[in-house]
């Protein structure tokens, strides 16, 4: 069963002891058949020296491979080449989102929930995800603070917003990738050393957290259950509203990273005439100064 190691002197990540023996390795004992568990010290092994990281092209608006049965990169982002695999992580397939990250648009035809194949899938963030696991059957998920997580090797849609994030089978496992992958890139400038308490070190019945009318009530009684000050509020502004300033961000950034794709009139081969196109066109009538 799942236990912390003690006399860790840096991350206390849970193992587990399988036949009474631990199984784990300084590389995260990924490569090991057994249990995969990670050691309080997996995450202390060096990274690569500036001299050997791979030297990424530079790309300037939208990047689309010649042929769209072909939309393999031919390169390896930074959280994989450096971070994951120094680490021990195994690369199982390399997955997209949909056509510039908006609804189930796909050049193959239309992406499918694989729990509920009469379902699409959408968002952003929906092929990764949906191949790994659904909200209908159990996923951890965790949008880490800006720069912690080096974008080089990302399509970037909003330069303001975009993260890379753990979508893992529990928090627990988050926190493990998330520390392995957090880090300065000197190859992404947004990037820095951000530091990560050691999550399972922390003392629950000493937090506070606030609810809203329409939580998930039963994630309330959990967080309650264990201790945690549970604090119902209100909040002064509808979720539209702010839904409409990150909207609002996100056309701005956007128009700045696809400016050419748009100038050129390929939009008007986009397949959803009715999202990307017109938002992106609207985008140019904001002044400078209200943006800002």
């Amino acid at each position: 069963m799942p236990e912390i190691v003690k006399g860790a002197k840096e991350f206390n990540i849970p193992t587990i002891r399988a036949n009474k023996k631990l199984v784990g390795y300084v590389n995260g004992g990924l490569q090991d058949p057994s249990a995969l568990i990670f050691v309080p010290d997996w995450g202390n092994e060096k990274s690569q020296p500036l001299s050997t990281k791979f030297n990424y092209p530079s790309l300037s608006g939208i990047y689309r491979p010649k042929n769209d049965d072909d939309i393999a990169l031919t390169f390896r982002s930074y959280c994989y080449k450096i971070e994951l695999k120094s680490a021990g992580a195994v690369l199982v397939a390399k997955l997209v989102t949909a056509s510039l990250a908006y609804d189930d648009i796909w050049f193959g035809g239309r992406t499918r929930n694989p729990w509920n194949i009469e379902e699409f899938t959408t968002d952003s963030s929906y092929v990764p995800a949906a191949c790994t696991s659904a909200a209908r059957c159990g996923v951890a998920a965790l949008r880490p603070t800006f720069g912690s997580v080096s974008r080089i090797g990302v399509m970037s849609l909003s330069e303001s917003l975009d993260k890379l994030r753990p979508v893992c089978r529990s928090d627990a496992d988050c926190a493990v990738v998330l520390d392995a992958i957090r880090g300065n890139d000197p190859n992404d400038l947004s990037s820095r050393d951000i530091p990560l308490e050691d999550p399972f070190s922390v003392d629950i019945t000493r937090l506070t957290d606030g609810y809203v009318d329409d939580a998930e009530i039963e994630v309330v009684h959990v967080l309650e259950s264990k201790g945690v000050n549970m604090v119902p509020f209100k909040l002064n502004y509808t979720l539209d509203s702010v839904q409409g300033i990150v909207n609002f961000m996100i056309d701005m950034d956007m128009l700045a990273h696809f400016d050419e794709w748009q100038r050129s009139r390929k939009d008007d081969d986009y397949k959803s005439q009715s999202q990307w196109p017109p938002e992106l066109r609207r985008a140019r009538i904001f002044p400078a100064v209200d943006y800002v």
